[in-house]
């Protein structure tokens, strides 16, 4: 994710373990994509600081027990997470670590505070034009940003869809045809 923000992964790398030696970061090298009820119960009572560290806002992390979706009491090391020794800032860490170490542990805190926010809602609107029903157009409008108002995957990727764009909006009512043409190559002679 910090390659769109132009972190070099041997950069990354170096940082978060560097961080991790200092405990500011969890295990760097998990495959485990879920915490166990042991580590969300040493984060629970550092979650209000982490966030403001982080710059989300405390009001939107409404589930403060476990969630089965993302508490599991399997897995090793736990998914990559925060550590116990919450910094005073981001500005603290970009100090001792550098604009990478700032990234990791923004991205991170973010990450694992997505957790405890309300559930991601949209609705899927499908259409069709009136005289051709078998030409669909769909369309997923937002009604509640739930997580993404924490963390947005997407962040610092430019090929992803924004709020502002259009398909956003909803399936709309008028269409505008568009007609794909196509040729095969012509085949190569062989002499």
């Amino acid at each position: 994710m910090l390659v769109g923000k132009g972190v070099r992964a041997n950069l990354t790398l170096s940082t978060y373990q560097r961080m991790y030696e200092d405990q500011v970061v969890s295990y760097p090298r998990t495959e485990d994509k879920t915490i166990t009820p042991e580590q969300f119960k040493d984060l629970a009572p550092l979650v209000d600081k982490i966030a403001a560290v982080a710059g989300v806002d405390a009001g939107l992390l409404t589930h403060r027990q476990p969630r089965s979706t993302h508490v599991k009491p399997r897995g090793a090391h736990g998914a990559n997470r925060p550590g116990l020794k919450v910094p005073s800032s981001l500005d603290e860490i970009e100090h001792k670590y550098g604009k990478a170490g700032r990234l990791i542990y923004e991205m991170l805190a973010k990450n694992h505070l997505a957790m405890l926010a309300e559930d991601y809602r949209c609705e899927h609107q499908k259409g069709h034009v009136e005289k051709y029903p078998d030409f669909v157009g769909i369309a997923n409008v937002h009604t509640s940003p739930g997580w993404w108002a924490v963390f947005d995957p997407d962040a610092g990727d430019d090929t992803a869809e924004s709020d502002g764009n259009e398909s956003n909006k909803g399936v709309g009512q008028t269409a505008q045809p568009f007609i794909f043409e196509g040729a095969n190559k012509r085949p190569s002679i062989r002499r």
